[in-house]
C-alpha cells in the first residue's frame, strides 16, 4: 500500500483551473469533490476534456468514482481509498505502489513565469517564448 496527496477541487470550479494544481504540484491526479461522492481524474481525462470544449470539471467524463465503505470512501475495485479530503489536498491511499505511481508523476504542461501562471495545457504555445495570454509578461520555460 501506497499513501500520497493529490490536489482537491469542488466539481463547480472551472476546467481550466484544474490545470494549475496539478503542474504547481508536479502530480497527474485530481479529487474532484461532490457531495457523497468524489472521483479521482488523471491529467490525460482533464487534457481530453479541455479538447472537447468541457468547461467545468463536473462535465470531465469517466474517472474513478469513491463509494463509501464502511468509514471511509473506496473505488470499487478496492485499488484506491480516500483518507481525506480538506483545503484543496485529499490523501489517497493505493493498494500497491504502481497505482499510485501513475498519479504520482508530473505532467507534461508547464506554467509561464508571469504574475498569473497561466498553464499550458489549456493555454496553447505560440511561436516563441512568450505567454500567448493578452497583456501577459510572462515567458515559457
Amino acid at each position: 500500500m501506497m499513501e500520497f496527496e493529490l490536489p482537491s477541487m469542488p466539481e463547480t470550479a472551472g476546467l481550466k483551473d484544474a490545470f494549475y494544481p496539478l503542474i504547481n504540484q508536479q502530480v497527474s491526479g485530481l479529487i474532484v469533490e461532490h457531495p457523497g461522492e468524489h472521483r479521482l481524474l488523471h491529467y490525460t481525462d482533464l487534457v481530453n476534456a479541455w479538447n472537447s470544449g468541457y468547461t467545468t470539471l463536473r462535465e470531465v467524463p469517466g474517472g474513478i468514482r469513491f463509494r463509501r465503505h464502511t468509514a471511509s470512501l473506496m473505488s470499487p475495485g478496492g485499488d484506491y481509498e480516500l483518507l481525506s479530503s480538506l483545503s484543496g489536498i485529499a490523501r489517497v491511499r493505493s493498494r500497491m505502489e504502481r497505482l499510485a505511481w501513475m498519479y504520482q508523476v508530473g505532467p507534461a504542461g508547464y506554467c509561464c513565469d508571469g504574475p498569473l501562471h497561466h498553464c499550458y495545457p489549456p493555454y496553447t504555445r505560440g511561436g516563441d517564448d512568450d505567454c500567448v495570454v493578452p497583456l501577459c509578461v510572462g515567458r515559457l520555460p
